[in-house]
């Protein structure tokens, strides 16, 4: 089983979160390209792999963005500053403005900076 770490600003991750990011990382093992998916209440809704994880990460929101905000967006590779600032800065595809809202963002590890 991969084994990954979930991170959520401001308050305690609830048990259907933990469960959420079990469901998530336990088939991550099948992907070899850097991967990311998106969980809402459980359930995949999307997956997206490609050689560069910021265009993973885009393609996975742009598919599903009802489902993606408020989710959980979990990768399979380290989250660095990059990818930390683009999911940040992401506007919703829905309307171009708001932006994207994530429960947790679960990865096998981060760098120290994204931590600080």
């Amino acid at each position: 089983m991969h084994q990954a770490t979930g991170y959520r600003l401001g308050k305690a991750v609830r048990r259907s979160k933990v469960e959420q990011d079990q469901v998530l990382t336990s088939g991550f093992g099948e992907f070899q390209s850097p991967t990311c998916v998106v969980v809402k209440r459980t359930n995949p809704c999307v997956v997206a792999s490609r050689d560069d994880i910021l265009e993973a990460y885009r393609l996975a929101v742009k598919a599903d963005p009802v489902s993606a905000f408020g989710g959980i967006v979990a990768f399979n590779i380290e989250v660095d500053e990059a990818l930390a600032k683009e999911i940040r800065e992401f506007r919703s595809p829905t309307d171009g403005e708001t932006r994207m809202f994530y429960e947790i963002v679960v990865a096998p590890k981060y760098t120290k900076k994204v931590l600080d």
